[in-house]
């Protein structure tokens, strides 16, 4: 031991005096500079073995800069301690607390720490690699990290090893060994020691190198792996793993509504009367604030039901009570002070002058639930002049909400549809009607849109095939069917998404980290469609 520290002494004071002396000074003019900075020397060596001491020296071969050394430069294990850094022209020392586990090898990847101080170029390939012990452990993991939803590559994700055997938790603890993905989403974990290991992968937003539940994303294995050998590929596809109900948050009454406000956005809402039918109007307005109406006039506490439902299906139910304020009223000249009504607006889609398919669907929304409405009096005509039967039982949907009127009616036109909806066709619950509209649609020509179709090779009885986007928002899908065509379809990219619909509910369902449940897999398109007018693209078989 004695001569090991008497070695590193020298060693070090060899550094100081072979860079110490060399001139500093940035060069001027000539040729830009394209190289990026280089180690070329260091206490310890790279691949070294039995060091004793508490300082790392790296010397580069050019004048350096540090940026964010703390978050990116990568030390595995994790060393015990904090460490103190300088950088002294082109000379970087790091100063540890405690010192360096025995029989142990280190890996210091600096990652995009170090830059040159002309042209900022990234020592990229900056690492050394040392041990405490006699040898240096060489096994390696290699793979892949991608969104489940979205099957992109998730640039620096973290991809954590922790020891079978130990206690430590990654929702508490940092990890033994760690290191991040590229652009593509590769990663490589080098130098790791033989032994058993629960290995994860996780897109975190605090950079804390620990798995903050409902809010990061996180890829998992079911066991332990028993590093006996490389591994060259092990992907991971990482999803936000929620099991935690919306919450209720404070509430904010006034005279003619009640605003209950969630801690996440809603994708369904119920609310009922505690005490009796009466029927309460309400509707999401922001995806997590729901205002309910005051129909009942009433000023006294009434107890509710109140059933949410977020976006991965986890459910609140609870009673409340909600109380509208007293209208104000002014004394001596019968004046009311109201809280001013917002005016009844409606949106359609498709909008007037939009093209349809023969399969006609016309949405209609509102900004506020309808309370009071006259179906009959909506009139489509077929080529201006021959009017369509519509059947008000069959052909008219509402939301639950009432803020949505959907009209589905396969039609035989040859050039277009006009859809008139006269003046106080709709009333709102707050006694306001609809003006009179009137949109015209062209019939879609199939010369104008593009179609594509292929085949799910499959033994799975419920799956469901999606066509999305380029931003993975999902087109349109269709359920256990093996040989699938999209018609209809604008100009664009898109992709074929297939969801393994393990419990056949017609929709992804997540997993469950605690329960070491996986999320019910995808399988996407080897390629995106690049789809043009007047094409149909017949794609390759998906086999699952």
């Amino acid at each position: 031991m004695k001569q090991n520290a008497i070695k590193f002494i020298t060693n070090i004071l060899s550094i100081f005096y072979l860079y110490g002396c060399a001139s500093q000074a940035v060069p001027t003019g000539g040729k830009k500079d394209i190289e990026p900075p280089n180690i070329e020397a260091s206490i310890p060596k790279d691949k070294s073995t039995n060091f004793p001491g508490k300082q790392i020296e790296i010397v580069f071969n050019e004048l350096v800069s540090i940026e964010n050394i703390k978050q990116e430069l990568l030390i595995t294990p994790r060393p015990e301690g904090n460490y103190e850094y300088e950088l002294k022209k082109n000379r970087l020392s790091l100063t540890f607390e405690k010192p360096f586990q025995k029989n142990t090898t280190y890996t210091f990847n600096f990652r995009k720490s170090i830059k040159d101080v002309t042209e900022k170029n990234i020592a990229e390939n900056a690492k050394i690699v040392f041990s405490t012990g006699d040898i240096i452990d060489s096994l390696y993991i290699a793979g892949k990290m991608t969104d489940l939803l979205t099957n992109k590559p998730v640039e620096e994700g973290l991809i954590l090893l922790y020891k079978a055997d130990d206690t430590l938790k990654i929702t508490k603890h940092a990890p033994y060994y760690l290191t991040k993905t590229d652009k593509s989403g590769n990663y490589l974990l080098e130098n790791l020691k033989e032994d058993t290991y629960l290995i994860y992968a996780l897109s975190e937003k605090n950079n804390n190198q620990k798995y903050d539940q409902e809010k990061e994303k996180i890829g998992f294995l079911n066991t332990p792996i028993n590093l006996t050998d490389n591994i060259d590929t092990l992907n991971f596809t990482l999803s936000i793993i929620d099991t935690l109900p919306p919450k209720l948050l404070k509430p904010r009454p006034d005279a003619e509504y009640y605003q209950l406000e969630f801690n996440e956005g809603l994708s369904k809402i119920s609310i009922k009367h505690a005490s009796n039918n009466n029927q309460l109007y309400y509707q999401i307005q922001d995806p997590n604030k729901v205002r309910v109406y005051n129909t009942i006039n009433s000023n006294d506490s009434i107890p509710i039901i109140v059933t949410a439902l977020d976006s991965i299906g986890n459910k609140l139910e609870k009673e409340v009570n909600i109380k509208f304020n007293s209208t104000a009223n002014t004394s001596g000249n019968n004046n009311t002070k109201e809280k001013r009504k917002e005016k009844l607006n409606i949106s359609i889609k498709p909008s007037d002058g939009e093209k349809v398919e023969k399969n006609f669907i016309y949405n209609i929304g509102f900004s506020k639930p309808i309370q009071k409405y006259s179906l009959d009096s909506v009139s489509l005509l077929a080529d201006t002049l021959t009017p369509i039967k519509l059947n008000l039982r069959e052909d008219f949907k509402w939301n639950e909400y009432y803020t949505e009127l959907s009209i589905n009616k396969k039609i035989v036109i040859q050039k277009n549809i006009r859809v008139i909806i006269p003046e106080g066709t709709f009333y709102s619950v707050e006694g306001d009607t609809s003006a009179k509209f009137v949109t015209t649609h062209d019939l879609k020509d199939i010369a104008d849109y593009g179609s594509i179709s292929g085949n799910v090779n499959t033994t799975e009885k419920k799956f469901i095939v999606q066509l999305i986007d380029a931003e993975s928002k999902v087109m349109d899908e269709q359920k256990n069917i093996q040989k699938y065509r999209f018609d209809y379809l604008a100009a664009g990219k898109y992709r074929i998404r297939v969801i393994i619909d393990s419990n056949g509910n017609g929709k992804w369902d997540q997993g469950n980290f605690n329960e070491k449940r996986q999320p019910e897999s995808i399988v996407f398109s080897q390629e995106e469609i690049n789809l043009k007018e007047n094409w149909e693209m017949v794609f390759n078989e998906i086999n699952i």
